[in-house]
């Protein structure tokens, strides 16, 4: 093959490239859709660990009379419609988990709507809990919702 000159041959070379990148981008991305990983929730237990774990304990204990436990906890079931909130806006007024009353104030949580799904359905399936999945697009529908009433 012969190239009339540099830009020419230069040309190509790019074109080439551009086309191996494409593919090895298509690879990468099926293989990230294609988990192997035996536990889905991993990137909810990094954010967990992360921007919850310093209050509700690395096993969802609590810290004593402050801040309740999220393992086994009845509140967690039965306010499943208010979790995305609470973590998104916070907490200031008191409640009752397990039969006991935690008034500790729950800072807001600044995170992103791909990692409150992750840490929502991490918590819903450890410890004990048994909570049906969150979809991104539900939690983004809710969000977008409640933007919209302001």
């Amino acid at each position: 093959m012969f190239f009339n000159n540099y830009t020419d041959y230069r040309k190509r070379y790019q074109k080439k490239m551009a086309c191996i990148l494409l593919i090895l981008s298509t690879f990468v991305a099926f293989n990230a859709c294609v988990s192997t990983d035996p536990n889905p929730y991993k990137g909810g237990g990094l954010v967990y660990k992360n921007a919850c774990a310093d209050c509700h304990g690395d096993k969802g204990e609590g810290l004593f009379d402050l801040v309740p436990p999220l393992a086994n906890s009845d509140y967690l079931a039965s306010h499943q419609n208010q979790l995305l909130h609470i973590i998104k806006k916070g907490l200031d007024t008191s409640l009752i988990v397990n039969g006991k009353k935690y008034s500790q104030p729950m800072p807001p949580q600044l995170l992103n709507d791909v990692q409150l799904v992750n840490v929502i359905n991490f918590i819903n399936h450890e410890w004990g809990n048994n909570q049906p999945d969150r979809l991104l697009k539900e939690v983004q529908a809710e969000l977008k919702l409640e933007a919209d009433k302001r």
